[in-house]
């Protein structure tokens, strides 16, 4: 049976329907673009905007890092293989941990952050945490504006692992 006469003349208005998107499409992009150039912004003003725009690369400088003082009987689980509990913060501001901690007081803060490393507000992160015969568990890393830090969870006072957190400081 042979085609129809609409299907014959649809195709041709679907594809020039579809050409012109893509023109118009790419035009667009181009004039966005276009606007986006910093010579049309004064020196001064350009600075400020690339400063504060998100898409600014991250900075290549190697992170330093520093052992936590743990308190309230929290201790290195570093015989674990999975390395010293330590913090170390970026150059855009944001502080990374690796490491794990075991045997403390969920009571109590496991350590205090420094000041200029500090949130400026409470968050909470999930974390890998394991009791002595083994059974893994999720507990919780609770940090505070002010700085002091709490594991807690069914087996988080056992072992702790603070591998993978990280926030931005005093956001």
């Amino acid at each position: 049976m042979p085609p129809s006469r609409a299907r014959l003349h649809g195709r041709p208005i679907v594809l020039a329907a579809l050409a012109l998107a893509v023109v118009v499409g790419a035009s667009a992009g181009a004039g966005y673009a276009a606007g986006r150039s910093s010579a049309a912004v004064p020196a001064a003003s350009s600075a400020r905007l690339e400063a504060m725009s998100p898409r600014t690369a991250p900075s290549t400088a190697p992170l330093v890092w520093h052992q936590l003082k743990l308190l309230n009987g929290w201790v290195s689980a570093a015989s674990y293989g999975t390395g010293s509990p330590e913090y170390a913060l970026s150059a855009e501001g944001v502080v990374y941990f690796a490491g794990s901690l075991k045997n403390g007081n969920t009571n109590l803060a496991a350590f205090v952050m420094p000041v200029g490393t500090r949130p400026g507000y409470y968050d909470c992160f999930a974390v890998y945490s394991n009791n002595s015969s083994g059974i893994q568990g999720v507990g919780a890393f609770h940090i505070y504006a002010n700085g002091k830090a709490y594991l807690q969870g069914p087996t988080a006072a056992f072992f702790s692992s603070l591998s993978g957190l990280n926030y931005v400081v005093g956001h």
